[in-house]
């Protein structure tokens, strides 16, 4: 939420999660779609909390990176 606090509207947050059928291993795509940002993350592994977890982190990364570079406040709870 404060994230997007300066975004326009609308922001779009998909995340798309796939099993393999024959084994424990799934994939995750994570997609933020607004006015200033276009971010995908993909994430893989055997653990789907930790596969959750890492795209998570990426993403918040990448948009703090993003938002510093645009010049915007950071807040230390984005971190």
């Amino acid at each position: 939420d404060k994230f997007f606090k300066r975004e326009s509207s609308p922001v779009y947050i998909d995340m798309i999660l796939q099993s393999h059928k024959r084994k424990d291993f799934f994939q995750i795509e994570f997609r933020v779609n607004s006015a200033h940002y276009n971010i995908t993350i993909r994430t893989e592994g055997s653990d789907i909390h930790t596969v959750i977890d890492e795209a998570v982190y990426r993403m918040t990364r990448d948009m703090t990176r993003k938002k510093g570079k645009r010049g915007h406040q950071l807040h230390l709870s984005y971190f």
